[in-house]
């Protein structure tokens, strides 16, 4: 937990916001086992799971008996719902406005009292607004990829979004002979797979291709 705490925290350390994060991470960690287990492990070390630098990381971190100690202080200490664990979603960033899981991840509601809320905080976040780039060769090669048939160098991909807040919902991409529809987490996945996890930071926005 401790090393995923450092990795995942930057700049000015607060123990107490460190205590928090350090039972969410540790919650998120028992409420997804085998996360991975077509691939033989539960986690990765990416922000597709949490972001993790190994255990010397702790060493390098100029505040590591911050984070130590706040991990240390909060040990055992895990969210629950219903006597389970939750399943803990974090971000860097909401974009000013947090979604449910239902609407980044689809499917049935795990029947959390989870609300949407506007965030002003994060409405001022230089990730507010984002921008990445990647090749049209290299987007076109990872969806391929993932829908499982060639696409041709001239395909389309369209976005539906909610224009009240931005929020991607579904991409459409097709070419002359092929059309298929992704979520926007599906989208992200298979980017992120071929291209690294923080080309699609988010479904707020999508990255143009250039």
């Amino acid at each position: 937990v401790a090393p995923v705490v450092a990795a995942e925290t930057d700049g000015e350390r607060v123990t107490e916001s460190l205590k928090a994060l350090a039972v969410v991470a540790r919650t998120y960690m028992l409420s997804h086992p085998n996360r991975h287990a077509d691939e033989g492990f539960d986690f990765c070390d990416t922000t597709h799971c949490q972001f993790y630098r190994g255990e010397s990381d702790l060493a390098a971190e100029v505040a590591a008996p911050v984070v130590a100690s706040a991990v240390a202080a909060t040990a055992g200490e895990y969210l629950s719902y219903a006597s389970e664990p939750v399943e803990t979603y974090f971000t860097a960033a909401c974009g000013g406005k947090t979604l449910t899981p239902e609407m980044v991840w689809g499917g049935a509601s795990k029947g959390y009292p989870y609300h949407r809320i506007v965030c002003r905080w994060c409405r001022g976040s230089r990730f507010d607004r984002w921008a990445r780039s990647a090749s049209t060769d290299a987007v076109l090669e990872a969806l391929s990829l993932a829908l499982g048939f060639r696409l041709a160098p001239t395909a389309e991909i369209i976005i539906t979004s909610d224009g009240r807040d931005e929020f991607v919902r579904a991409i459409t991409i097709k070419d002359t002979l092929h059309q298929a529809t992704m979520s926007a987490d599906q989208f992200r996945r298979a980017i992120g797979q071929r291209l690294g996890w923080n080309t699609v930071i988010s479904p707020k926005t999508l990255p143009r291709t250039a």
